[in-house]
């Protein structure tokens, strides 16, 4: 054999050896990628990355965690079996961040009566899967929801709600179960009359707060002395009050004074008020009773009722003309969220009715204020009397030029002054004690500057957090939630609650022989390329020294 046909036949021999080292390299590399849980989140929101809440709980955890997963594995339809998928995925990647605390378990009831008795006593429900193609739907029960205990305690999700991200819902179980000090919530609301089947109308707040995990403790009767308690709530929320004696503003003042947090939802529009509306003058305004205390935290709800005309809900009214479309400016969306909170930031709208503006005060406030929710620009103000009869509101103003935004959401926190620091002896308030007897607060029982972490927040519409908007808005839940979050765990769950907004949708479904096949193209597709390319440098090189012999010698075609 001639040196030139050695020297060919090794070129040849390296040529293929490299091919196939490659191929093999490829094959691994996607065996290992397609059994790991690494991946890299391409995404714009970062959907599919571990949101720096759940790192942080795992990386907390203190004992194991045990996962056990109530799954139908055979005969799902496509997104069942992605969730599925994808729920096994996320467990593996919190085993890994955890350093093998959470632990976790699939089991199929439908195989198993034994298993499928454990699932219904821990409450996993069974659901119908529907199953639809080109030519049949059928449909068949099975299960999907899990369980998480921690030292004796559990928690079941028996329902993976399609709705929430798995990943929110995985994580407040485990944070449920696991974590250490549970944040206490004070709610304050009207009171009702259960003996002739009065309702209250915020129910809602306290079973979506419950959810997340917060221990709930209701504020009731005319005494808010547990506020001042050695156990008082983190934070407290006082909805729609009417009417304060002494002795609670001086509790509620005192309770911020602490270092409290306090959201308040009031407003100059009293719902309870005879007429609704249809009185020929409206109705009357009334000055909010928080008023006393605000003014020295630098805020204030003033006496109005927004109309906003830009983002008015749309509603159908009965008119002796017929049916009539129209906006309701007394019931809208604001859009306008504050950009540089992260309580506010991701919401992207929520809905208010009945809503008065608020103002900051002259009062030289050491507290930071800031603004979190304004109407949009073409408000007005309803004053001295209120029109809320939609029939009375069909026609948009036609002059826009007194139009503007108004705050309906704001917050003071920092160091705040207290009202009563300043009050004469004998003008400070008359205190009731355990046994019903009162005596009269000491000046040196008055604290008159709060600690740094206090914080008060302002709503002008109370409706806003009624049980009828938070069903119908699921972001004013958000921002309920959010805004605990903010002043009770230094927002580190919002990261992973934002994620609600913008639930990904469930790829299409790919049948298994185009699976197969899109798999073998991504394995060979590569190799593929570089042989086509090496085979056209190979016969591009021959060529070339086939003209460079012919110019200068045989030798160079060599």
């Amino acid at each position: 054999m001639s040196s030139q046909s050695v020297r060919r036949f090794k070129h040849g021999s390296n040529a293929i050896v490299g091919t196939i080292l490659l191929i093999v390299s490829l094959v691994a590399v996607y065996y290992i990628a397609d059994r790991s849980s690494w991946r890299i989140d391409l995404t714009r929101n970062q959907r599919f990355t571990l949101a720096s809440a759940t790192q942080n709980i795992l990386k907390r955890l203190d004992s194991q965690v045990n996962v056990t997963v109530y799954a139908t594995s055979e005969g799902t339809p496509p997104a069942w079996t992605e969730q599925r998928n994808q729920l096994r995925d996320l467990l593996m990647e919190y085993r890994s961040l955890s350093k093998g605390k959470v632990k976790f378990t699939f089991v199929d009831p439908s195989k198993d009566p034994a298993v499928e008795r454990k699932a219904q006593e821990n409450q996993i429900r069974r659901q119908l899967m529907a199953q639809e193609s080109a030519k049949e739907m059928s449909a068949r029960e099975g299960y999907l929801g899990f369980v998480v205990e921690h030292s004796g305690k559990t928690e079941t999700v028996g329902v993976i709600s399609p709705q929430h991200p798995l990943e929110y819902q995985l994580t407040m179980a485990i944070n449920k179960v696991a974590q250490v000090s549970i944040p206490k919530i004070g709610i304050i609301t009207p009171e009702v009359n259960q003996y002739v089947g009065e309702q209250g109308r915020y129910q809602a707040i306290p079973q979506v707060l419950q959810q997340e995990g917060y221990d709930i403790q209701s504020i009731a009767g005319s005494n808010y002395k547990q506020l001042l308690a050695a156990d008082a709530p983190d934070m407290t929320f006082l909805l729609e009050p009417s009417k304060l004696s002494d002795e609670q503003l001086f509790q509620l003042d005192q309770y911020v004074m602490k270092g409290g947090k306090l959201f308040i939802a009031s407003s100059s529009f009293n719902p309870a008020q005879p007429g609704m509306g249809n009185q020929p003058n409206g109705l009357q305004p009334f000055a909010s009773p928080v008023n006393s205390i605000l003014d020295e935290y630098g805020l204030r709800i003033n006496e109005d009722l927004v109309e906003d005309w830009g983002l008015g809900v749309e509603m159908m009214l009965r008119t002796t003309r017929g049916p009539v479309i129209t906006k309701y400016p007394l019931t809208f969306r604001i859009t306008d969220l504050n950009k540089e909170t992260s309580a506010t930031d991701r919401l992207g709208n929520i809905a208010f009715q009945y809503a008065s503006s608020i103002s900051q005060t002259d009062k030289a406030v050491t507290g930071t204020i800031t603004m979190l929710a304004k109407s949009s620009e073409k408000s007005l103000r309803q004053e001295n009397l209120f029109r809320i009869d939609p029939t009375q509101l069909l026609q948009r103003p036609k002059d826009e030029n007194n139009m503007k935004a108004y705050n309906l959401l704001a917050m003071a926190n920092g160091v705040l002054h207290s009202k009563y620091a300043d009050v004469k002896d004998e003008d400070l308030p008359i205190l009731t004690k355990d046994d019903g007897t009162t005596y009269i607060v000491e000046r040196a029982n008055v604290l008159s500057q709060s600690k740094e972490g206090a914080a008060v927040i302002v709503s002008g519409s109370c409706d806003a957090f009624g049980d009828e908007l938070i069903q119908q808005s699921p972001l004013n839940a958000l921002l309920v939630l959010n805004l605990v979050d903010t002043n009770v765990r230094h927002g580190e769950m919002i990261s992973l609650r934002s994620k609600m907004s913008e639930v990904p949708r469930l790829r299409i479904d790919i049948p298994a022989s185009r699976k197969d096949l899109l798999q073998w193209l991504v394995i060979g597709g590569v190799p593929v390329c570089l042989i086509v390319l090496g085979i056209g440098v190979a016969v591009y090189n021959r060529m070339r020294r086939r003209r460079l012999g012919a110019i200068y010698g045989s030798s160079m075609e060599d």
